[in-house]
């Protein structure tokens, strides 16, 4: 295929690819090696770690806001039975709030962002549904917490340099830029139309959000490696 159609330039392995939600199994790993570590339980309640998360609420059917019957934990974290949300997928009540929160605009920290979120009602109560959401985003925050380094410098220390994935991280270094494979979208007619700007400012300004649950930049070589 081709890395960018306007220009005719051939899709190769080493071609760099925002990876999304594909930065979720590489977060959960290094998560599961400090649980390897012993340097905390799957059931540990996510407030042991995020004070934050000591008070969140359950948006009830009434729409009064209650207790959850259980603490959120790291297990729920894992298996996206947490009660947190995305806002961009679903039409529900809280779904409205996390829009309106912006939660995505990517120009908060990731401490920061989990505090954020944690003002914000859960969708139900911890362990009784699935919910895809913003779970693996705050799994980060927490291996930042539990490893006393931020996100990014732990991915690189213990993932990407042993596996030599020399070309995947949060942002783009110059080298990388050149290689990025343009992001098409549809446009009202139904005809691809590229992203602009190429890249967005959370691909580039280290130090704004590291998304455990869907920033990183990454290679077809690189991934294959992990």
């Amino acid at each position: 295929g081709q890395a960018d159609a306007e220009a005719g330039k051939p899709l190769k392995s080493d071609a760099i690819f925002r990876i999304y939600s594909m930065t979720k199994p590489i977060t959960t790993v290094a998560a599961m090696m400090l649980y390897e570590e012993g340097k905390y339980q799957l059931d540990d309640p996510v407030a042991m770690y995020l004070p934050e998360f000591k008070d969140v609420q359950v948006y009830g059917e009434d729409g009064a806001l209650v207790k959850p019957k259980s603490p959120m934990t790291i297990r729920h974290l894992m298996s996206h039975t947490s009660g947190l949300t995305y806002g961009v997928f679903g039409a529900s009540e809280v779904d409205k709030q996390y829009r309106a929160a912006n939660l995505l605009s990517g120009d908060l920290t990731l401490a920061e962002f989990t505090k954020k979120l944690s003002a914000l009602p859960l969708l139900f109560h911890p362990g009784e549904q699935w919910n895809y959401g913003f779970s693996t985003d705050v799994l980060g925050r927490i291996i930042e917490v539990v490893s006393g380094t931020t996100l990014d410098r732990y991915l690189d220390s213990e993932i990407f340099k042993p596996l030599r994935m020399t070309m995947t991280g949060f942002v783009a270094t110059p080298a990388m830029r050149s290689r990025v494979v343009t992001v098409y979208g549809r446009a009202p007619d139904g005809k691809l139309q590229a992203q602009t700007p190429q890249l967005t400012p959370n691909y580039t300004t280290p130090g704004e959000l590291l998304s455990g649950g869907g920033g990183l930049l990454s290679t077809p070589d690189d991934y294959l490696r992990f």
